[in-house]
């Protein structure tokens, strides 16, 4: 289990070093929130440079030791692979409603024998 003194370790030498432990998780937030947004957008084809300005980046900028980059690295990644694979789920689920609507719709167990295809053997018989 992490302790809060591990999360204040990740800091040390960053430009995080000497922030409070609520100041710390603020900032992870913070950043973590626009890092996860933007390739969010990113990867479901949605325009993120428009809609994001350079400030909203300036929180990550704080993160800038190994240890600290990797904790938010790590943390962004993780709930991008969860979101990511729920979208998979939903558009899969999606798909098969779609599948079984249009299969249904187009069943022929419904067509009236006087309205058939005429038979296709030969009257040579």
């Amino acid at each position: 289990m992490r302790r809060a003194s591990d999360d204040l370790a990740i800091v040390d030498d960053s430009f995080l070093y000497g922030y409070d432990e609520f100041n710390v998780g603020a900032a992870f937030q913070s950043a973590a929130a626009v890092s996860i947004a933007y390739s969010l957008m990113s990867r479901c084809g949605l325009e993120a440079d428009d809609r994001f300005e350079h400030e909203d980046f300036l929180s990550i900028f704080d993160f800038n030791t190994p240890e600290a980059a990797a904790e938010l690295g790590t943390a962004v990644s993780r709930i991008n692979g969860e979101v990511l694979r729920q979208i998979e789920v939903t558009i899969k689920n999606y798909e098969r409603e779609k599948l079984a609507e249009r299969s249904h719709s187009h069943d022929r167990a419904d067509l009236h024998q006087e309205r058939g295809l005429p038979d296709s053997r030969s009257d040579a018989e």
